[in-house]
């Protein structure tokens, strides 16, 4: 990671393979989260967890697990995990669209990041559906199964398109 997960706050428990930590307070970026982890097998590491955070930008997010091709290592942090758990954020940011009120099933795969089910409000509209992101390449690479319900046409185009004022009114789209 190139920049340290900061620790405000965890009320530590360890067993014989495993830590859990409630009331972790935890930043990482301009992330902050709140929540609990449990971590087991320390010499191949299964996360469970419940976090809620206030906001994610996928840039820095991006920036901050990019894969570092040193001598002697190809494997990212998140490559070296296993795990589930549940997942709140409310707004995330990536590029010009945001979505407010995440919440997901999360499943880490030694580096492969699955949220689903997804779901999102996006522009007084509704998302659901899937992203699955693997982040054992560089840059990672982005598998979306998305439906978007009563959309703003307006709000949505403008954030993805040049098109500003044009088109008004609601959309939905299965991509």
């Amino acid at each position: 990671m190139s920049v340290p997960l900061q620790l405000r706050n965890a009320d530590l428990r360890f067993t014989a393979n495993s830590v859990i930590l409630d009331n972790v307070d935890a930043g990482l970026g301009h992330t902050a989260a709140r929540g609990r982890v449990t971590v087991r097998d320390f010499s191949d590491p299964h996360l469970e967890f419940s976090l809620a955070a206030n906001q994610a930008s996928v840039q820095e997010l991006e920036s901050i697990f990019k894969v570092q091709n040193k001598p002697g290592s190809d494997r990212n942090i998140l490559s070296r995990f296993t795990g589930s758990g549940q997942l709140t954020v409310d707004k995330v940011t990536y590029d010009q669209v945001t979505l407010s009120n995440l919440r997901s099933t999360v499943a880490l795969n030694h580096g492969v990041v699955t949220l689903k089910p997804l779901t999102a409000n996006v522009y007084d509209g509704r998302q659901s559906g899937a992203v699955v992101i693997d982040t054992r390449a560089h840059p990672a690479t982005y598998t979306v199964d998305s439906k978007l319900e009563n959309v703003d046409a307006n709000q949505f185009l403008s954030s993805i398109s040049s098109i500003k004022e044009t088109i008004f009114g609601r959309i939905g789209a299965i991509a």
